[in-house]
C-alpha cells in the first residue's frame, strides 16, 4: 500500500507541472502565462525533492539489508554452503584465467572486447540519432526498415560532479 501512496504522491507532484508546461528541446512552452522561470524553478524543485527521496530510501535500505545478512549468517547450513560456493568459485576463476591465457583464449577475448566496444559506440550513436529525430519531428515512435513500430524512450540520469556530501 505504501507503494501505491508513493505513486500517487509522484503523480500529484508531477500533475500541476504537466498541466502547466511542456519542455521541448532547449525551450519551455508554458500554458500562456509566459513564466518560464517559474516553470524551471518548479522542475528544479521536483528534481531536488526526488533526489532527496532517493537518498532517504537508500538510507532506509541499509539497516534492512544488514538484518537480512545477519539472519542468513545465523544459519549454520547456509554458512557451510557459502564456504563451498566460495571454494568452487575460486577454482572456476583460476581455470578460466588459465584457459583465457592460452593463445586461442586471448584471441577470442580480444574479439569479444572489440565487439563490445563497437556495440557501446553504436548504441551511443543510436541514442543521439533518436533524440535528434524526436526533437525534429516531435514523434515518440519510429518505424524501422522491417516495418516494426518502435517507441522512442529517452533516459536521463544525474552524475555527481562534486563531492560535497562525502
Amino acid at each position: 500500500m505504501d507503494t501505491q501512496d508513493n505513486k500517487q504522491e509522484n503523480k500529484d507532484q508531477a500533475s500541476p507541472l504537466a498541466k502547466q508546461s511542456t519542455i521541448t528541446g532547449d525551450t519551455v512552452a508554458t500554458d500562456g502565462s509566459g513564466d518560464k522561470v517559474k516553470t524551471l524553478l518548479n522542475i528544479q524543485s521536483l528534481i531536488n525533492s526526488s533526489l532527496a527521496k532517493i537518498q532517504r530510501i537508500k538510507e532506509d535500505l541499509n539497516p534492512i539489508k544488514e538484518m537480512i545478512d545477519s539472519f542468513l549468517e545465523n544459519d549454520e547450513k547456509y554458512n557451510q554452503l557459502v564456504e563451498i560456493s566460495k571454494k568452487a568459485s575460486k577454482a572456476k576463476s583460476a581455470r578460466k584465467k588459465d584457459l583465457l591465457a592460452e593463445d586461442g583464449g586471448q584471441e577470442l577475448k580480444s574479439k569479444l572486447d572489440v565487439l563490445k566496444e563497437e556495440r557501446k559506440e553504436t548504441q551511443e550513436q543510436l541514442s543521439y540519432y533518436l533524440s535528434e529525430y524526436q526533437r525534429l519531428t516531435g514523434a515518440n515512435e519510429i518505424e524501422t526498415d522491417d516495418g516494426e513500430l518502435r517507441e522512442i524512450k529517452l533516459s536521463a540520469k544525474l552524475i555527481r560532479k562534486t563531492n560535497l556530501n562525502r
